[in-house]
């Protein structure tokens, strides 16, 4: 027979286990969206508000991601336009040289 107090115990347990997790990777998805816009000189204006789907902010886009995966890719879309933001400064420095 099933111990379904154990059973319990051990989904909530693992549920917690995934809420500590997706909790963590929003707290380094905001660091490290944070350094990348510094790093590169990139302000929030610069970027296409579409990047946070309809949220006012991408830090309010990021809280309310609620998987792992989510906002993985999130930092991926947000990675590739700050560099893109950064490239295209490049390109327009070099010219004007």
């Amino acid at each position: 027979m099933i111990n379904l107090e154990k059973k319990s115990k051990e989904i909530h347990q693992g549920i917690f286990y995934e809420l500590n997790e997706i909790e963590e990777a929003k707290k380094d998805a905001k660091e490290q969206i944070e350094k990348l816009l510094q790093k590169n000189g990139v302000e929030v204006s610069d970027l296409d508000p579409k990047l946070w789907e309809g949220s006012v902010n991408w830090e309010e886009h990021l809280i309310k991601l609620n998987e792992v995966r989510q906002i993985t890719d999130f930092i991926e879309k947000m990675k590739e336009a700050i560099t893109n933001i950064q490239e295209l400064r490049n390109q327009v420095e070099v010219v004007s040289n």
